[in-house]
Protein backbone atom coordinates (compact mmCIF):
# COMPACT_ATOMS: atom_id res chain seq x y z
CA UNK A 1 0.00 0.00 0.00
CA UNK A 2 1.21 3.21 -1.06
CA UNK A 3 2.17 5.43 2.15
CA UNK A 4 0.77 9.16 2.38
CA UNK A 5 3.70 10.96 0.64
CA UNK A 6 3.28 8.78 -2.45
CA UNK A 7 -0.31 9.05 -2.44
CA UNK A 8 -0.15 12.95 -2.39
CA UNK A 9 2.26 12.82 -5.13
CA UNK A 10 0.09 10.85 -7.51
CA UNK A 11 -3.26 13.04 -6.51
CA UNK A 12 -1.31 16.53 -7.17
CA UNK A 13 0.12 14.81 -10.64
CA UNK A 14 -3.54 13.56 -11.91
CA UNK A 15 -4.93 17.14 -11.12
CA UNK A 16 -2.56 18.60 -13.00
CA UNK A 17 -4.50 20.89 -15.73
CA UNK A 18 -8.04 20.88 -16.08
CA UNK A 19 -9.00 18.32 -17.75
CA UNK A 20 -10.14 16.19 -14.69
CA UNK A 21 -11.56 19.35 -13.31
CA UNK A 22 -13.96 19.67 -16.48
CA UNK A 23 -14.80 16.63 -16.03
CA UNK A 24 -15.60 16.50 -12.53
CA UNK A 25 -19.60 16.76 -13.22
CA UNK A 26 -19.56 13.27 -15.01
CA UNK A 27 -16.67 11.70 -13.51
CA UNK A 28 -15.33 10.47 -9.83
CA UNK A 29 -11.48 11.12 -10.82
CA UNK A 30 -11.39 14.99 -9.60
CA UNK A 31 -13.36 14.38 -6.89
CA UNK A 32 -10.82 10.81 -5.50
CA UNK A 33 -7.73 13.10 -6.15
CA UNK A 34 -9.04 15.58 -4.08
CA UNK A 35 -10.31 13.42 -0.97
CA UNK A 36 -7.11 11.75 -1.31
CA UNK A 37 -4.90 14.97 -0.70
CA UNK A 38 -7.39 15.25 2.15
CA UNK A 39 -6.52 12.14 3.73
CA UNK A 40 -2.93 12.04 3.42
CA UNK A 41 -3.24 15.47 5.35
CA UNK A 42 -1.59 17.92 2.67
CA UNK A 43 -4.23 20.45 3.41
CA UNK A 44 -2.70 23.27 1.30
CA UNK A 45 -2.98 21.24 -1.67
CA UNK A 46 -6.18 19.93 -0.85
CA UNK A 47 -7.61 23.31 -0.19
CA UNK A 48 -6.40 24.72 -3.54
CA UNK A 49 -7.62 21.33 -5.14
CA UNK A 50 -11.22 22.15 -3.41
CA UNK A 51 -10.99 26.16 -3.94
CA UNK A 52 -10.69 24.99 -7.54
CA UNK A 53 -13.66 23.06 -7.69
CA UNK A 54 -15.96 25.26 -5.92
CA UNK A 55 -14.59 27.90 -8.88
CA UNK A 56 -15.65 25.80 -11.53
CA UNK A 57 -18.81 24.95 -9.48
CA UNK A 58 -19.99 28.10 -9.26
CA UNK A 59 -19.17 29.19 -12.96
CA UNK A 60 -21.15 26.43 -14.28
CA UNK A 61 -24.17 27.06 -11.47
CA UNK A 62 -23.87 23.17 -10.76
CA UNK A 63 -25.16 23.09 -6.97
CA UNK A 64 -23.80 19.78 -7.38
CA UNK A 65 -20.39 20.27 -7.42
CA UNK A 66 -20.56 23.09 -4.74
CA UNK A 67 -21.80 20.35 -2.52
CA UNK A 68 -19.09 18.91 -3.02
CA UNK A 69 -16.74 21.27 -2.70
CA UNK A 70 -18.25 22.16 0.85
CA UNK A 71 -18.23 18.19 1.81
CA UNK A 72 -14.99 18.08 1.01
CA UNK A 73 -13.99 21.30 2.68
CA UNK A 74 -16.31 20.74 5.61
CA UNK A 75 -14.02 17.56 6.33
CA UNK A 76 -10.70 19.05 5.52
CA UNK A 77 -11.42 22.07 8.41
CA UNK A 78 -12.65 19.26 10.67
CA UNK A 79 -9.37 17.46 10.05
CA UNK A 80 -7.48 20.79 10.67
CA UNK A 81 -9.49 20.87 14.09
CA UNK A 82 -11.50 23.88 12.65
CA UNK A 83 -14.32 23.44 13.93
CA UNK A 84 -17.15 26.54 13.17
CA UNK A 85 -15.80 26.53 9.28
CA UNK A 86 -16.16 22.69 9.30
CA UNK A 87 -20.21 23.47 10.46
CA UNK A 88 -20.13 26.45 7.90
CA UNK A 89 -19.25 23.98 5.25
CA UNK A 90 -21.22 20.71 5.83
CA UNK A 91 -24.30 23.24 6.60
CA UNK A 92 -23.68 24.82 3.15
CA UNK A 93 -23.64 21.42 1.38
CA UNK A 94 -26.53 19.97 2.92
CA UNK A 95 -28.29 23.29 2.04
CA UNK A 96 -27.61 23.17 -1.75
CA UNK A 97 -28.39 19.66 -2.66
CA UNK A 98 -32.29 18.85 -2.15
CA UNK A 99 -32.36 15.51 -2.52
CA UNK A 100 -32.65 11.64 -0.74
CA UNK A 101 -29.51 10.92 1.50
CA UNK A 102 -26.48 10.43 -1.01
CA UNK A 103 -22.98 10.12 -0.81
CA UNK A 104 -22.67 13.90 -0.94
CA UNK A 105 -25.40 14.56 1.98
CA UNK A 106 -24.55 11.40 4.19
CA UNK A 107 -21.20 12.54 4.14
CA UNK A 108 -21.44 16.16 4.97
CA UNK A 109 -24.07 15.07 7.97
CA UNK A 110 -21.50 12.58 9.11
CA UNK A 111 -19.07 15.32 9.65
CA UNK A 112 -21.91 18.12 11.24
CA UNK A 113 -22.54 15.11 13.52
CA UNK A 114 -18.66 15.11 14.40
CA UNK A 115 -18.79 18.87 14.77
CA UNK A 116 -21.82 19.01 17.06
CA UNK A 117 -20.29 16.18 19.32
CA UNK A 118 -16.93 18.47 19.34
CA UNK A 119 -18.97 21.39 20.46
CA UNK A 120 -21.44 19.41 23.16
CA UNK A 121 -24.07 20.07 21.09
CA UNK A 122 -25.75 16.88 21.48
CA UNK A 123 -29.48 17.66 20.79
CA UNK A 124 -27.99 19.37 17.37
CA UNK A 125 -26.56 16.14 16.50
CA UNK A 126 -29.47 13.90 17.34
CA UNK A 127 -31.87 16.15 14.79
CA UNK A 128 -29.09 15.72 12.02
CA UNK A 129 -29.09 12.43 12.18
CA UNK A 130 -32.97 11.82 12.36
CA UNK A 131 -33.95 14.82 9.82
CA UNK A 132 -31.52 12.98 7.50
CA UNK A 133 -33.16 9.40 8.25
CA UNK A 134 -29.35 8.43 9.78
CA UNK A 135 -30.48 7.15 12.92
CA UNK A 136 -30.83 3.07 12.08
CA UNK A 137 -29.26 0.31 9.93
CA UNK A 138 -28.15 1.78 6.55
CA UNK A 139 -27.99 -1.68 5.13
CA UNK A 140 -26.26 -1.49 1.36
CA UNK A 141 -25.11 2.25 1.31
CA UNK A 142 -21.65 1.76 0.29
CA UNK A 143 -20.77 4.74 2.32
CA UNK A 144 -22.19 4.26 5.58
CA UNK A 145 -19.11 3.27 7.44
CA UNK A 146 -18.27 7.12 8.16
CA UNK A 147 -21.89 8.15 9.18
CA UNK A 148 -21.88 5.08 11.67
CA UNK A 149 -18.49 5.86 12.91
CA UNK A 150 -20.08 10.00 13.65
CA UNK A 151 -22.30 8.44 15.27
CA UNK A 152 -20.11 6.44 17.64
CA UNK A 153 -18.16 9.66 18.22
CA UNK A 154 -21.63 11.38 19.39
CA UNK A 155 -22.10 8.42 21.46
CA UNK A 156 -18.12 8.68 22.99
CA UNK A 157 -18.53 12.30 23.74
CA UNK A 158 -22.18 11.92 25.24
CA UNK A 159 -20.41 8.76 27.90
CA UNK A 160 -22.30 6.42 26.52
CA UNK A 161 -19.48 3.67 25.71
CA UNK A 162 -21.12 0.34 24.83
CA UNK A 163 -22.82 1.95 22.43
CA UNK A 164 -19.96 3.77 20.86
CA UNK A 165 -18.17 0.88 21.19
CA UNK A 166 -20.90 -1.43 19.28
CA UNK A 167 -20.97 1.35 16.51
CA UNK A 168 -17.25 1.88 16.12
CA UNK A 169 -17.19 -1.79 15.57
CA UNK A 170 -19.60 -2.07 12.76
CA UNK A 171 -17.65 1.25 10.86
CA UNK A 172 -14.82 -0.76 11.17
CA UNK A 173 -16.54 -4.01 10.04
CA UNK A 174 -17.84 -2.07 7.13
CA UNK A 175 -14.72 -0.72 6.32
CA UNK A 176 -12.67 -4.15 6.19
CA UNK A 177 -15.35 -5.46 3.85
CA UNK A 178 -14.79 -2.75 1.38
CA UNK A 179 -10.62 -3.15 1.61
CA UNK A 180 -10.41 0.24 3.44
CA UNK A 181 -8.63 -0.65 6.77
CA UNK A 182 -6.74 2.35 6.84
CA UNK A 183 -7.01 4.50 9.86
CA UNK A 184 -7.42 7.92 7.96
CA UNK A 185 -10.37 7.29 6.36
CA UNK A 186 -12.20 6.17 9.62
CA UNK A 187 -9.96 5.74 12.95
CA UNK A 188 -12.69 3.37 14.64
CA UNK A 189 -9.82 1.77 16.15
CA UNK A 190 -9.37 4.52 17.90
CA UNK A 191 -12.79 5.10 19.19
CA UNK A 192 -13.08 1.41 20.19
CA UNK A 193 -10.45 2.23 21.93
CA UNK A 194 -11.35 4.95 24.06
CA UNK A 195 -14.99 3.13 24.49
CA UNK A 196 -12.83 0.07 25.77
CA UNK A 197 -11.02 1.92 28.11
CA UNK A 198 -13.65 3.96 29.62
CA UNK A 199 -15.46 1.27 30.27
CA UNK A 200 -12.58 -0.82 32.34
CA UNK A 201 -11.51 -3.07 29.65
CA UNK A 202 -7.84 -1.86 29.13
CA UNK A 203 -6.39 -5.02 27.73
CA UNK A 204 -8.88 -5.01 24.67
CA UNK A 205 -8.04 -1.23 24.50
CA UNK A 206 -4.28 -1.72 24.41
CA UNK A 207 -4.33 -4.46 22.02
CA UNK A 208 -6.57 -2.57 19.25
CA UNK A 209 -5.10 0.84 20.10
CA UNK A 210 -1.72 -0.69 19.27
CA UNK A 211 -2.89 -2.31 15.75
CA UNK A 212 -4.39 1.34 15.14
CA UNK A 213 -0.68 2.80 15.82
CA UNK A 214 0.84 0.29 13.33
CA UNK A 215 -1.97 0.89 10.75
CA UNK A 216 -1.38 4.41 11.25
CA UNK A 217 2.26 4.96 11.05
CA UNK A 218 2.23 2.35 8.18
CA UNK A 219 0.60 4.97 6.06
CA UNK A 220 2.37 8.31 7.47
CA UNK A 221 -0.87 10.64 7.55
CA UNK A 222 -0.11 12.63 10.63
CA UNK A 223 -3.88 12.65 11.71
CA UNK A 224 -4.85 9.33 12.39
CA UNK A 225 -1.20 8.64 13.59
CA UNK A 226 -1.84 11.10 16.69
CA UNK A 227 -5.23 10.41 17.03
CA UNK A 228 -3.99 6.37 17.89
CA UNK A 229 -1.57 7.38 19.80
CA UNK A 230 -3.59 9.56 22.20
CA UNK A 231 -6.20 6.60 22.72
CA UNK A 232 -3.04 4.33 23.39
CA UNK A 233 -2.22 6.34 25.69
CA UNK A 234 -5.49 6.69 27.27
CA UNK A 235 -5.79 2.40 27.75
CA UNK A 236 -2.02 2.51 29.16
CA UNK A 237 -2.45 1.86 33.12
CA UNK A 238 0.81 2.91 33.78
CA UNK A 239 1.35 6.77 34.25
CA UNK A 240 5.54 6.66 33.18
CA UNK A 241 4.11 4.74 29.97
CA UNK A 242 1.60 7.14 29.63
CA UNK A 243 3.41 10.52 29.64
CA UNK A 244 5.75 8.79 27.04
CA UNK A 245 3.26 7.83 24.59
CA UNK A 246 1.66 11.67 24.82
CA UNK A 247 5.17 13.04 24.07
CA UNK A 248 5.39 10.77 21.24
CA UNK A 249 2.11 11.67 19.87
CA UNK A 250 2.64 15.31 20.36
CA UNK A 251 5.88 15.18 18.33
CA UNK A 252 4.27 13.76 15.40
CA UNK A 253 1.73 16.68 15.76
CA UNK A 254 4.33 19.29 15.67
CA UNK A 255 3.43 21.24 12.68
CA UNK A 256 0.63 19.29 11.26
CA UNK A 257 -2.93 19.71 11.15
CA UNK A 258 -3.67 17.69 13.80
CA UNK A 259 -5.14 20.52 16.35
CA UNK A 260 -8.36 18.66 18.22
CA UNK A 261 -5.77 15.62 18.79
CA UNK A 262 -2.67 17.34 20.15
CA UNK A 263 -5.37 18.99 22.28
CA UNK A 264 -6.79 15.58 23.63
CA UNK A 265 -3.53 14.25 23.95
CA UNK A 266 -2.24 17.58 25.72
CA UNK A 267 -5.38 16.85 28.30
CA UNK A 268 -4.23 12.96 28.65
CA UNK A 269 -0.66 14.52 29.51
CA UNK A 270 -1.42 17.32 32.24
CA UNK A 271 -4.16 15.14 33.82
CA UNK A 272 -1.23 11.99 34.25
CA UNK A 273 1.73 14.86 35.14
CA UNK A 274 -0.76 16.28 37.63
CA UNK A 275 -1.67 12.69 39.26
CA UNK A 276 1.89 12.03 39.06
CA UNK A 277 2.44 15.35 41.37
CA UNK A 278 4.33 17.27 38.52
CA UNK A 279 1.84 20.50 39.06
CA UNK A 280 3.49 22.49 37.29
CA UNK A 281 4.57 20.62 34.23
CA UNK A 282 0.81 19.29 34.06
CA UNK A 283 -0.21 23.22 33.46
CA UNK A 284 2.31 23.64 31.08
CA UNK A 285 0.56 20.88 29.35
CA UNK A 286 -3.43 21.93 30.15
CA UNK A 287 -3.07 25.89 29.33
CA UNK A 288 -1.94 25.74 25.48
CA UNK A 289 -4.79 22.62 25.82
CA UNK A 290 -7.15 25.01 26.64
CA UNK A 291 -6.45 27.65 24.38
CA UNK A 292 -6.44 25.81 21.45
CA UNK A 293 -9.81 24.45 22.44
CA UNK A 294 -11.14 27.58 23.36
CA UNK A 295 -10.01 29.20 19.49
CA UNK A 296 -11.39 25.75 17.91
CA UNK A 297 -14.71 25.85 19.30
CA UNK A 298 -14.33 22.20 20.79
CA UNK A 299 -16.44 23.33 23.56
CA UNK A 300 -16.31 19.74 25.32
CA UNK A 301 -12.09 19.35 25.66
CA UNK A 302 -12.31 22.98 26.99
CA UNK A 303 -14.65 22.93 29.43
CA UNK A 304 -12.29 19.37 30.54
CA UNK A 305 -9.17 21.41 30.15
CA UNK A 306 -10.41 24.08 32.44
CA UNK A 307 -11.68 21.38 35.18
CA UNK A 308 -8.19 20.04 35.14
CA UNK A 309 -6.85 23.31 35.50
CA UNK A 310 -9.15 24.38 38.47
CA UNK A 311 -7.58 21.00 40.14
CA UNK A 312 -3.98 22.15 39.78
CA UNK A 313 -4.84 25.52 41.99
CA UNK A 314 -5.75 27.71 38.47
CA UNK A 315 -8.97 29.95 37.86
CA UNK A 316 -9.28 29.95 33.64
CA UNK A 317 -11.02 32.18 32.07
CA UNK A 318 -14.27 31.71 30.00
CA UNK A 319 -14.67 31.44 26.84
CA UNK A 320 -17.45 33.08 25.17
CA UNK A 321 -20.51 30.99 24.14
CA UNK A 322 -23.13 33.60 23.25
CA UNK A 323 -22.66 36.55 21.62
CA UNK A 324 -20.54 38.04 18.76
CA UNK A 325 -17.72 36.86 20.34
CA UNK A 326 -19.70 33.00 20.14
CA UNK A 327 -20.58 33.74 15.94
CA UNK A 328 -18.82 31.27 13.25
CA UNK A 329 -16.82 32.96 10.41
CA UNK A 330 -20.07 32.35 7.90
CA UNK A 331 -22.53 33.68 10.87
CA UNK A 332 -20.66 36.61 11.37
CA UNK A 333 -20.58 36.95 7.25
CA UNK A 334 -24.53 36.49 6.86
CA UNK A 335 -25.51 38.45 9.97
CA UNK A 336 -23.32 41.61 8.81
CA UNK A 337 -24.60 41.71 5.09
CA UNK A 338 -27.74 41.11 7.15
CA UNK A 339 -27.86 44.42 9.54
CA UNK A 340 -26.28 46.48 6.62
CA UNK A 341 -29.85 45.80 4.64
CA UNK A 342 -29.53 43.54 2.37
CA UNK A 343 -32.26 40.68 1.98
CA UNK A 344 -31.33 37.12 1.88
CA UNK A 345 -31.12 36.66 -1.72
CA UNK A 346 -28.34 39.48 -2.06
CA UNK A 347 -26.72 37.85 0.95
CA UNK A 348 -26.83 34.51 -1.03
CA UNK A 349 -25.74 35.59 -4.16
CA UNK A 350 -22.93 37.90 -2.69
CA UNK A 351 -21.81 34.51 -0.76
CA UNK A 352 -22.45 32.33 -3.06
CA UNK A 353 -24.63 30.35 -0.79
CA UNK A 354 -28.17 28.83 -1.77
CA UNK A 355 -31.08 30.97 0.09
CA UNK A 356 -31.72 28.04 2.62
CA UNK A 357 -27.62 28.34 4.06
CA UNK A 358 -28.59 32.10 4.62
CA UNK A 359 -31.75 31.68 6.65
CA UNK A 360 -29.56 28.50 8.38
CA UNK A 361 -27.08 30.76 9.49
CA UNK A 362 -29.09 33.91 10.20
CA UNK A 363 -31.20 32.13 12.42
CA UNK A 364 -28.09 30.66 14.14
CA UNK A 365 -26.89 34.39 14.57
CA UNK A 366 -29.89 35.71 16.00
CA UNK A 367 -30.18 33.00 19.07
CA UNK A 368 -26.40 33.79 19.77
CA UNK A 369 -26.69 37.20 19.91
CA UNK A 370 -30.27 36.98 21.32
CA UNK A 371 -32.10 39.41 18.51
CA UNK A 372 -35.53 38.77 16.84
CA UNK A 373 -34.78 41.00 14.31
CA UNK A 374 -32.29 43.01 11.65
CA UNK A 375 -32.79 45.92 13.59
CA UNK A 376 -31.36 44.87 16.40
CA UNK A 377 -28.05 43.11 14.48
CA UNK A 378 -25.89 46.32 14.29
CA UNK A 379 -25.62 47.42 17.41
CA UNK A 380 -24.95 43.80 19.03
CA UNK A 381 -22.01 43.40 16.16
CA UNK A 382 -20.82 46.85 17.42
CA UNK A 383 -17.22 46.53 18.73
Amino acid sequence: MPDAAAVAALAREALEGDELLHDAGRRAAYHLATRALVMADHADDAHAAITRLRDHAVQRGSLRLQAAAAWYAADLALRRGRLAEAEDEARSALCLVDEDVSVLTGGAAGVLVCVLAERGAFDEARDVLRERGLEGPMEGVPWQSAVIHARARLWLAEGDYERALAEALVSGALREERGRPNPTWTPWRSTAALALAHLGRREEAVAIADAEVTAAERFGAPVPIVSALHARAVAEPDDAATVALCERALAVAAGTPALLETVRTRLVLGSTLAHMGRRIEARDALRPALADADGAGAVLLAQRARRKLVATGLRPRQAATEGAAALTPRQRQVCELAAAGKGNRQIAQALFLSIKTVETHLAAGYRKLGVGTRADLAAQLAP
